[in-house]
């Protein structure tokens, strides 16, 4: 249970892990008491080896080493680009603020952009944000970070390897609950899109995301993290079937609620799943989803009637097979 000991061991000796650290987690093959590597200058991934693991405070010890390391940022910060004027600077700067509030978001984009790592929303960072807009040559440049913006960012942190601060921002900017998440991180051993651990059901969960979450492009990857964040929450109040948790993490990415939606080709994906769990339900579960089966399907109607007469025809079996389901 070292996720879980870690855990306890932030939360009782008031460990601050949101300043500087994107991951803490145990590494088994660890040779050391903790290890440190870093993403956008100066975000922290920081693992800790079973040597550790010997009592709390040893534990405690080996993260705040990791923590106390003076880390040396970005080499050369350039001239402030005047894209914008001072008042859409100021516009701009209220509106990042309401869609990133985390500091390691931040740090992300002025890493990214080059800009001094402050964690905090300022017209610098906006004027440099503005100016990646500007290069890109199909974003809106007024320097707020909306879906298109986000997407782009996205792209390029994860061009540049930065997958743990994209993942952050990620959370960060679909304002994802992380009530019972004890981890979130890139994990290059891990062969599906995601995957979520916990040592029992009810209780707290890690994320791990792999190579392919990635791969998938943007949209695919928000998805992924929105639905292992559902399955953070079902483990947490307890839902053992796993049908259910399946079916209601698939729902996560139909229903798509603040997200960017995915091509139809994905979102039929996503519920051909959803109707292969709920077709394996005991009927009782079906008849404790059916409203959240009804959600799904009048989404697919509507995707279905939106799509083109080729994607009508290509999916044209999957909304038959909706239609089929009748009320348990």
């Amino acid at each position: 249970m070292d996720d879980e000991t870690l855990a306890l061991v932030e939360s009782f000796f008031a460990i601050d892990v949101r300043t500087d650290a994107l991951s803490i987690r145990g590494d088994p093959a660890l040779a050391t008491d903790s290890a440190m590597t870093t993403e956008s200058d100066t975000l922290r991934m920081i693992t800790i080896g079973p040597t550790a693991f010997i009592s709390g405070a040893a534990v405690r010890d080996a993260i705040l080493v990791q923590l106390a390391t003076a880390l040396a940022g970005p080499v050369v910060v350039g001239p402030v680009p005047a894209v914008l004027t001072a008042a859409q600077a100021t516009s701009a700067v209220a509106f990042n603020r309401s869609k990133l509030r985390d500091r390691r978001s931040v740090i992300a984009v002025q890493s990214l952009v080059g800009n001094t790592l402050t964690g905090v929303w300022d017209a610098d960072t906006i004027q440099r944000v503005a100016q990646l807009q500007t290069n890109e040559g199909t974003l809106v440049v007024d320097g707020k970070i909306g879906q298109q913006t986000m997407r782009e960012i996205a792209v390029q942190l994860e061009a540049a390897g930065q997958r743990n601060s994209l993942l952050r921002m990620i959370v960060d900017f679909n304002k994802l609950d992380e009530n019972g998440l004890m981890d979130i991180s890139f994990d290059p051993t891990v062969a599906s899109n995601a995957e979520t651990g916990s040592f029992a059901i009810p209780g707290p969960t890690t994320i791990r995301v792999g190579p392919s979450g990635f791969t998938q492009g943007y949209e695919g990857l928000v998805h992924t993290v929105a639905h292992e964040y559902e399955h953070v929450r079902q483990r947490r109040i307890g839902i053992q079937s796993r049908n259910i948790r399946e079916f209601l993490g698939e729902r996560i990415e139909i229903l798509s609620k603040g997200m960017i939606e995915e091509d139809i080709a994905g979102f039929a994906d996503d519920c051909g799943r959803a109707l292969s769990h709920f077709n394996a339900m005991t009927v009782a579960e079906q008849r404790a989803e059916w409203g959240h089966f009804v959600e799904i399907r009048t989404k697919l109607r509507a995707r279905m009637r939106a799509a083109t007469p080729v994607d009508q025809v290509i999916h044209a079996q999957l909304l038959i097979d909706y239609n089929a389901v009748v009320r348990p």
